[in-house]
């Protein structure tokens, strides 16, 4: 039971039961009803500030220009030596050509370079109306920033002004105007006299950025292209016709460079010149590479050349001194196995030392400078050569992975999925490229000991040879040897020279850009700003009704009291009105009007209190009379008029009714009968006047009242006396219903002392003004006085919201207001 005597008072409904209340999808419509307002200007001020932005907003169009680039790199002839071939270290860096071109479309050496090709950093503007002029061959020698005015006396000359406007020289059509701090030439001036238009030098570093910001490159396939041209241009009426399974087998590397400017003249120079510019880089990095591959050997050559004719002059010298002309075939072979497989040996031990250097920086962390380590591992088989594309492609991995690092860390956090898995990555391929490395060296440490176990016995019949010989055979060794480099060194040379001037460019432009006609997007989208501002208009008036009714922490339903008071509801009161004049107002004024069960009995209003009264009824049917107390936490929550209209409909059912005004410090009763309040019930219990000599009778059948009486300075002790204890009992005698109108619990005391002397409380709770808090504590403060609270009612519900039928179908009839 959720009543009784406060003993078997339930505990706190928890949070867990609110959610795991009915979801039911009325009470939010009612809520947003409740809300609509703020929904609805949100939504017109949202929807009108972007309808206005979209039609008054001026858009400046946006040119897209597109250069298509191949790199399809030649394979030649020449092995480049390590240590000059950028081609090898660029595929460690970039991980593919692709890579590597977009890495330098974007690079600021590149667009500085286009830039002041392009004289970007430079801008005429401000024209005058109908002069038109050439301005070429802009040159700036340190000049300071800013805008610079050049005045136009006729068709042959002009004046410049500097930013502060101060003359800085006059200048002839066609001629040019030179200055310490710049020179041009302004040609074809055709124009009125005494025109004028200006030019800004910007920062460098401002127009690379506005470029950088402007470029955008990527990967793509011939496919891709063909869809872009639809079939025309680079592709053609043949490679429109390709399938895509044959054009997807010629997509490697392709790179599409896009070019966004105001300007579509300017968006196209900007692209074409970048595509220009890598290729003149990629061309000048080629010769490069070939002319200090050809450089070096040109230098060995020298050395050796040197080192051949001295070790020639040795043997001479020597084969004259000692008169040994001929070795033995046997002492020839055995002294020169002994110093190939030496040779051999100190190889591997140099190769090994490179190794484990490169070893060491992987275990600590490479550092970019640390992957051309690999180039210079001197590898000594096919098997070695093997083995380091093995090596740079893990190595290459490794770089890519530790790149991605950083750049994921500034997005997402230390635990993120994707950043754990790439970690793991990264430590796999550190691992495999580690297993790579010990598996090479532990090859070469077998290799260098199967080589000593072949030395062992070619030295010790080395010692048995006279010393002259061994001596003869490693000068012949040694001019054997240095005539063999040098041949070598001399077809290199040559090969060098062949492919330096054979040098062909590995990024070839497919399709260079074109002037574009029209802007992307066709200018700005009207239609599709003026839909998402009113869904953002509703999204946002939404989400604050939703919002609003999150912070609310008042009484709005049945249910809320049921589920955080969990107390009975006996009945919902719809907000009361009244008519004057025709007219339909806000509230009553008059406290008569609020008695709406006498005036228009047939109303919304009185329907609901003859409802409250019925549920009344049904509370004890065992006692024959009842006293019951109705009250509320705070003021201003209509408990007088409850109390009031509640009294009215109880009598006209035939119940002999008592209305008592147990509010002793603002009492209310005595205006609503327009009856005076003295003498009353104050007066009864001080013993001044018997309850018969204070009773008041309405013209309401079957309804009396007892008006406050003298206000007392201690009503508390009045409302908690043995004396009011034993008038109750009495009256019950003498009516069937008595009911206390009396005052909010909360502020003062005086209910918690008269509930004790009732059978039971009645709590009128207005809806959307009382405080869920504040209403937990009410109930608290009946507890603890073992106060029979019955249940609640409430008050002030908005009737369109709960009954769902139209106001004006009840009315008032103010013929005869209730009077004693």
């Amino acid at each position: 039971m959720y009543f009784g005597n406060g003993k078997n008072y339930p505990v706190e409904v928890t949070t867990s039961s609110y959610l795991e209340a009915d979801f039911d999808v009325r009470k939010y419509v009612r809520m947003l009803w409740r809300r609509r307002y703020i929904v609805l200007l949100l939504f017109v001020l949202i929807f009108g500030f972007s309808t206005y932005r979209a039609l008054t907003q001026k858009v400046t169009p946006v040119y897209r220009s597109t250069v298509y680039l191949e790199v399809d790199e030649k394979e030649t002839n020449i092995r480049l030596l390590p240590q000059f071939s950028s081609v090898r270290q660029q595929s460690i860096y970039w991980g593919s050509p692709e890579g590597k071109i977009i890495a330098e479309v974007l690079s600021t050496s590149v667009i500085e370079e286009v830039v002041q090709m392009l004289d970007l950093d430079k801008a005429v503007h401000s024209i005058s109306p109908n002069l038109s002029f050439s301005m070429t061959n802009i040159q700036s020698h340190n000049a300071p920033l800013g805008t610079y005015r050049v005045h136009i006396l006729d068709n042959q000359h002009y004046v410049v002004y500097d930013t502060a406007n101060r003359e800085l020289g006059r200048g002839i059509s066609g001629v040019p105007f030179q200055h310490e701090f710049f020179e041009f030439t302004i040609s074809n001036i055709e124009g009125p006299p005494q025109s004028e238009f200006y030019f800004t030098l910007y920062p460098l570093q401002r127009a690379v950025n506005s470029v950088r910001a402007a470029t955008h490159a990527q990967a793509t396939t011939r496919a891709a292209i063909q869809d872009n041209v639809a079939g025309g241009g680079i592709a053609g009426a043949a490679s429109a016709k390709r399938s895509r399974k044959d054009a997807a087998i010629q997509d490697a590397g392709i790179v599409q460079v896009d070019v966004y400017w105001q300007d579509p003249e300017t968006a196209t120079q900007i692209a074409n010149a970048l595509a220009d510019v890598i290729r003149h880089r990629e061309l000048e990095d080629k010769r490069l590479e070939h002319t200090k591959t050809r450089e070096y050997i040109e230098r060995q050559l020298n050395t050796y050349t040197q080192k051949l004719k001295a070790s020639e002059e040795a043997l001479q010298t020597y084969k004259e001194q000692n008169r040994i002309y001929e070795l033995d075939a046997i002492a020839r072979d055995v002294t020169y196995k002994v110093f190939d497989i030496e040779a051999e040996i100190s190889q591997i031990q140099a190769e090994r030392e490179r190794i484990k250097l490169f070893r060491e920086k992987v275990t600590s962390g490479l550092q970019p400078e640390d992957y051309l380590l690999i180039s210079a591992i001197p590898f000594q088989d096919e098997e070695g050569y093997g083995y380091w594309d093995v090596l740079s492609q893990l190595t290459s991995q490794l770089m890519e992975l530790e790149i991605q690092l950083p750049l994921k860390l500034e997005e997402m956090t230390e635990n993120h999925p994707d950043i754990i898995a790439l970690k793991n990555q990264i430590q796999q391929v550190r691992l495999r490229l580690q297993q790579q490395v010990d598996a090479r060296l532990t090859m070469l440490d077998s290799r260098e000991e199967s080589l000593r176990l072949q030395l062992l016995p070619y030295q010790q019949q080395l010692e048995t040879f006279p010393l002259k010989e061994v001596e003869l055979a490693r000068l012949e060794r040694e001019f054997r040897l240095n005539e063999e480099i040098y041949s070598l060194l001399t077809r290199q040379h040559e090969q060098t020279r062949l492919a330096e001037a054979a040098i062909v460019n590995d990024i070839q432009v497919l399709d260079y850009a074109s002037i574009p006609t029209a802007p992307i997007g066709g200018g700005p989208n009207r239609q599709k700003a003026i839909l998402l501002g009113a869904l953002l208009g509703i999204g946002v008036g939404l989400g604050v009704a939703f919002l609003l009714e999150f912070l609310d922490n008042t009484i709005r339903e049945t249910d809320e009291i049921e589920r955080h008071i969990q107390l009975p509801v006996y009945g919902m009161i719809p907000q009361i009105e009244s008519i004057k004049n025709g007219r339909r107002t806000h509230k009553a004024k008059a406290r008569f009007e609020t008695l709406v069960t006498h005036l228009a009995p047939k109303s919304i209003p009185s329907e609901a209190f003859r409802s409250l009264r019925t549920n009344i009824q049904f509370f004890d049917l065992s006692r024959q009379s009842e006293a019951i107390l109705i009250t509320s936490a705070v003021s201003e929550e209509g408990k007088s008029t409850t109390c009031a209209n509640l009294a009215i409909t109880t009598a006209q059912v035939g119940r002999k009714t008592l209305l008592i005004d147990g509010d002793l410090r603002k009492p209310v009763i005595h205006h609503l009968f327009e009856a005076p309040s003295e003498p009353g019930l104050t007066d009864v219990l001080l013993g001044r006047y018997t309850w018969q000599e204070v009773i008041h009778s309405t013209s309401v059948p079957g309804l009396d009242i007892i008006c406050s009486g003298t206000q007392p300075p201690n009503p508390s002790e009045l409302l908690s006396s043995p004396e009011l204890k034993s008038l109750i009992t009495t009256l019950k005698e003498h009516y069937d219903m008595i009911l206390f109108d009396s005052p909010p619990v909360i502020p003062v005391a005086d209910s918690v002392a008269l509930s004790t002397n009732v059978d039971g409380v009645l709590l009128v709770v207005s809806a959307g003004k009382t405080d869920r808090h504040a209403l937990q504590r009410t109930r608290d403060l009946l507890h603890n006085v073992n106060a029979r609270i019955m249940g609640a009612v409430l008050n002030n519900v908005r009737i369109n919201e709960i009954y769902g039928y139209q106001k004006h179908y009840y009315y008032y009839d103010t013929k005869k207001p209730v009077k004693v």
